[in-house]
């Protein structure tokens, strides 16, 4: 996106010069485009991140938890280590869940993005050309 900006910024700075008033107005459309879609996909990534992120930290959560329930069954009841496996499952159920809504806040910003995209083309056709 930033090398079709930079592209259009040199052809609107081409345009002035030149005077050519046609092809300047879609550029400057499509640069407000790009310029709106640009904190919108960092958004979008920082949600992605943060998901796989906490799937992540929930795979090793329930790792520990198996190592804690061997240790609880091997070792004499003590309770601190009993109920240590079940704070440890509640944690990773918990990442698992809280990865899972922003899984979903994700896939109804990438559906709003799309529609955007999709929309955004269809008012740059001509109505002629349609």
């Amino acid at each position: 996106m930033h090398v079709e900006l930079l592209d259009l910024l040199r052809a609107r700075e081409q345009n002035q010069t030149e005077g050519s008033a046609g092809s300047q107005n879609i550029n400057q459309v499509r640069q407000m485009e790009i310029e709106e879609q640009i904190p919108r996909l960092m958004r979008r990534y920082t949600f992605i991140r943060n998901a796989l992120l906490l799937v992540k930290m929930a795979m090793i959560t329930f790792v520990a938890d198996m190592g804690a329930i061997a240790l609880a069954e091997l070792l004499p009841s003590f309770v601190p280590l009993v109920t240590a496996p079940l704070v440890d499952f509640l944690l990773g159920v918990t990442f698992l869940l809280i990865s899972l809504i922003l899984s979903i806040i994700e896939l109804f910003h990438s559906h709003r993005e799309v529609a955007y995209e999709a929309t955004q083309g269809l008012h740059l056709v001509q109505p002629e050309q349609r």
